[in-house]
């Protein structure tokens, strides 16, 4: 399950907790869980905690420089560990 929740990332990078729970047919709260495992063990980080505007982020034109919404996205190893699904 934690493949295919990579897998649903990278496919939809901007997707939420309840986007990628209904995707996955799982709870939000599950959907909680896995992304906290799969960022402690270094597949996904997040870019929820910006301290500054989104001329560095990967996906800053979509938060709009004010709203800051959770976005995960993946790292070299959570990529490599997604295309395995593909």
């Amino acid at each position: 399950m934690l493949i295919e929740l990579l897998h649903a990332i990278k496919s939809h990078p901007l997707a939420n907790i309840e986007e990628l729970g209904k995707e996955l047919k799982v709870s939000s709260g599950m959907i909680d869980d896995m992304v906290a495992d799969l960022t402690k063990k270094g597949y996904l980080q997040s870019f929820s905690d910006c301290d500054s505007t989104c001329d560095h982020c990967p996906v800053g034109s979509a938060c709009g420089g004010n709203i800051r919404p959770k976005v995960w996205m993946l790292t070299e190893k959570g990529y490599t560990s997604a295309q395995k699904k593909s």
